[in-house]
């Protein structure tokens, strides 16, 4: 099936995060209590809508509103769950609704040159050729995720010389070390590096 912004198809991983973590949490009249659901998609906004197959026969469906709690999702009450008979109902009733309302991306979501310019404030330049597309699932953000990863060139504050921040450096900043997602450098490696390491000699001292 395809999916229109802001649809995304959930990965297996996710999918199956998010069945532990809300097993035990549903309540007794909701929709999903007690009977079959698969968790297939979700808001690329991330903001806790989350499509869920009811019968894979009859592909009769809901959207539920899922959050987070103590670093692990819940589901919340009836009333923030939509009922559809059918996939194609749901696409019809609310996927196409949310495109148009969207007009058709969200911070970028569609292509890398359409991202919040604030994301590389202070970039002398960008190379959209090196664009990789984001985890947001993984980034630490509010309202506004990257969606891409881009080369950027920068000027050091330390040396006053340009450097690169490669995609694969933000990927690893944002995926894997957990700096919240508005962050930019402000030196490059070899001047971080040295501050770095006279603040731990004055620490030492």
């Amino acid at each position: 099936m395809e999916y229109s912004v802001p649809w995304q198809p959930l990965e297996e991983d996710t999918a199956s995060a998010i069945m532990r973590d809300i097993e035990g949490t549903i309540p007794a009249n909701h929709i999903l209590y007690q009977r079959y659901h698969r968790p297939i998609a979700e808001t690329i906004d991330q903001s806790g809508d989350t499509l869920f197959i009811l019968n894979e026969e009859s592909t009769e469906c809901a959207v539920v509103h899922i959050q987070w709690k103590d670093g692990k999702q819940y589901v919340l009450g009836v009333c923030s769950s939509s009922h559809y008979d059918s996939l194609d109902i749901w696409r019809h009733k609310r996927m196409e609704v949310d495109h148009n309302n969207t007009e058709g991306d969200v911070f970028g979501w569609s292509s890398s040159d359409r991202m919040p310019r604030h994301l590389f404030y202070r970039a002398l330049e960008l190379d959209h050729s090196t664009a990789i597309r984001a985890s947001i699932d993984k980034q630490n953000y509010s309202v506004c995720p990257r969606h891409w990863y881009i080369d950027a060139t920068f000027r050091c504050e330390g040396c006053n010389e340009d450097f690169l921040w490669t995609a694969t450096e933000q990927r690893a900043w944002f995926e894997d070390y957990g700096f919240y997602v508005d962050s930019i450098p402000k030196e490059c490696k070899a001047c971080r590096t040295k501050r770095r390491a006279e603040q731990a000699a004055s620490f030492n001292r």
